[in-house]
């Protein structure tokens, strides 16, 4: 876990995640599409000010990988799930 999101983090070529807070949820489409699906932003407003745990982070990243296999748009997806809170709910 990192404070900020970075471009590119220790694993980052081996498949490792990267788990970073400190961006508000406006700009959550921004850094999807530059970071990916294995980048999440787990600060406390992204995630209902409660604790996440990993199997779930697990769950998330596989479903955005999915997504983006499937030739989805997973970043546009995911801003729409944070505006409507489904985000939320498929965390909690």
């Amino acid at each position: 876990m990192f404070h900020y999101p970075i471009l590119e983090w220790d694993g980052y070529f081996r498949g490792a995640l990267h788990l970073y807070g400190h961006v508000p949820d406006t700009q959550t489409a921004h850094f999807d599409s530059i970071l990916g699906p294995r980048a999440v932003n787990v600060g406390g407003d992204m995630i209902g000010y409660k604790p996440i745990s990993i199997d779930e982070v697990m769950e998330l990243v596989a479903a955005r990988i999915q997504a983006d296999q499937d030739g989805n748009e997973y970043s546009e997806n995911h801003r729409k799930n944070v505006e409507g809170k489904d985000y939320l709910d498929f965390l909690c």
